[in-house]
């Protein structure tokens, strides 16, 4: 039976990604896994581990345009639109704001007289690579493209479609609480949850684990950074108030800076490094069954 895990967190910059891409390395040296970067705004796991990626599909969204000669300039449709992405008023053909269009098709649903065509416009990519065991699954939102949860829920509808293909599949989602983690959230088994011991660190933990909580997502905590000051014990207190452990401590580690910069998984780079030796212990819990409760 498939695994499915995400690697996620309330704050930007803990390393997230890192915990992700050394995490999806270690089981593929004996498992068909996939690694999914669902953090479609900046993806970045393919740098990471120095694997090409080519696009696989587009994401296209409903993209409105109005047929001047069958209009009758009722105003309708601007009504509807939610985005104000259609402008104008009643006895004017309305304009469209495309930046603004999500692709609802109010506009289409409520037009009376065909004067509204459905055309497409692309929102962004799903892009795959991959080495060995190891797949990877890239969601990217096109630049200027406001509508990133679009983009994520076509990812994690393509990962559905070859979940069974795979023992493990780790999906790094984007930083936050917002749609497009909620998107990849509510597709997986159990998350992990990086956070660094710093005030702000604390305050995101604490957002992401009302949102895990909500989704009934089994979690774990993984504390990065460990060491650099002395609210480690807060970050516990606060885990032990959701009913959540933390399952892992990563040490502050140079090797893990230079391995970010050479395009390597930390563990490939210098195994015998304190955070190398740390996510090793923390595959070894996931492969046991004894790291999230």
């Amino acid at each position: 039976m498939t695994r499915v895990i995400a690697v996620t967190g309330g704050k930007g910059g803990t390393g997230k990604s890192t915990v992700a891409v050394n995490l999806a390395f270690i089981l593929a040296k004996k498992h068909d896994t996939l690694l999914v970067d669902a953090d479609v705004d900046g993806p970045c796991d393919q740098y990471l581990l120095s694997l090409e990626a080519s696009v696989e599909s587009e994401v296209r969204i409903f993209k409105p345009k109005i047929v001047e000669s069958a209009c009758v300039k009722c105003g309708r449709c601007v009504e509807v639109c939610y985005e104000k992405a259609l402008v104008g008023f009643k006895g004017v053909t309305p304009k469209l704001l495309e930046e603004r269009c999500s692709g609802c098709k109010s506009c289409l649903i409520v037009c009376r007289v065909n004067a509204i065509e459905s055309k497409w416009k692309t929102a962004g990519w799903i892009k795959q690579g991959g080495t060995g065991r190891l797949s990877l699954l890239i969601g990217e939102l096109k630049p200027g493209e406001p509508r990133s949860p679009i983009i994520v829920k076509a990812l994690m509808d393509r990962v559905r479609r070859v979940k069974e293909q795979y023992e493990y599949i780790v999906v790094d989602t984007s930083p936050g609480t917002h749609n497009s983690v909620f998107q990849a959230l509510k597709e997986v088994d159990e998350s992990l949850i990086v956070t660094e011991p710093t005030p702000l660190g604390i305050h995101d933990l604490k957002l992401i684990l009302k949102l895990i909580s909500a989704l009934e997502v089994k979690a774990g905590v993984i504390i990065n950074k460990s060491g650099i000051s002395g609210l480690n014990d807060e970050v516990k207190r606060i885990a032990r108030d959701f009913n959540v452990r933390v399952v892992s401590e990563i040490p502050y580690d140079k090797d893990l800076i230079r391995a970010y910069v050479s395009g390597k998984p930390v563990v490939e780079f210098n195994p015998e490094s304190p955070a190398a030796k740390a996510i090793r212990r923390l595959a070894e819990k996931l492969l046991t069954g004894d790291l999230i409760e």
